[in-house]
């Protein structure tokens, strides 16, 4: 060996993101992975999309603290959360509201991360889910019935394009089909809920109602099993 010469460095930087060398360090390496040297060896990194407070994919080592360290997203990254196995699990992770709509709506980034690594550490259970989006309902209803105080009916009118037309509804109400996407996930955390507990329910559904209620003027408790009505269409 030279004198110079540096063990295992490769003579020139590859492409980060071949494929052919990536397998080499790990055969599962995905598109998401890339490599990069240190300490005068290639090794595979995590390769996570930035978060707010990261302006670079993530670094971190592949699969680090996870039970498949050397490819895949590091624990950080959601490299712990391997999908549901429960009942429980899978009616947690199939809450689209909590995502979309009125849930995105009341949840900013930084909630939405920390929430999703907890889910991932299986520190949130089920009733936790449940409080958190009847929390979340509750602000969002509360929040229209003070705008309609301050200014009527037409200060709760959210407009929204459909297509080539521009159409528009009351926020809050039953034409709400974000508030009634969440209600019907509430509904249904609550069902599963009392199929799983051995205790009574009842008071629970009876709590949420009442501060439904309370939020909305009553206008959330016709919502809870409803359907929403057709959105008012402007050309």
């Amino acid at each position: 060996m030279a004198k110079n010469e540096k063990p295992n460095t490769p003579a020139a930087t590859p492409d980060p993101y071949d494929m052919n060398i990536k397998r080499q360090l790990h055969p599962k390496a995905d598109a998401k992975n890339f490599v990069e040297q240190r300490n005068g060896r290639l090794v595979l990194c995590c390769g996570a999309a930035p978060k707010k407070n990261r302006s670079t994919n993530c670094r971190s080592l592949a699969g680090a603290g996870t039970d498949h360290v050397g490819y895949g997203r590091c624990k950080y990254c959601g490299g712990l959360n391997t999908g549901p196995k429960t009942e429980e699990g899978k009616a947690r992770s199939s809450q689209n509201a909590r995502k979309h709509g009125l849930y995105s709506a009341v949840l900013d980034e930084d909630e939405r991360e920390i929430y999703e690594s907890l889910r991932a550490d299986e520190k949130v259970t089920l009733l936790d889910e449940i409080f958190t989006l009847k929390a979340k309902i509750v602000t969002y209803l509360r929040r229209f019935k003070l705008r309609k105080q301050g200014g009527g009916d037409a200060a709760t009118i959210v407009y929204f394009k459909d297509g080539n037309e521009l159409g528009k509804y009351h926020a809050g109400t039953i034409e709400d089909r974000a508030l009634l996407r969440a209600l019907n996930e509430l509904g249904r955390l609550v069902r599963i809920h009392a199929q799983l507990t051995t205790g009574d329910t009842d008071n629970l559904v009876n709590q949420i109602n009442q501060e439904l209620r309370t939020a909305s003027q009553q206008a959330a408790e016709a919502s809870w099993g409803g359907q929403a009505q057709h959105r008012e269409a402007e050309n």
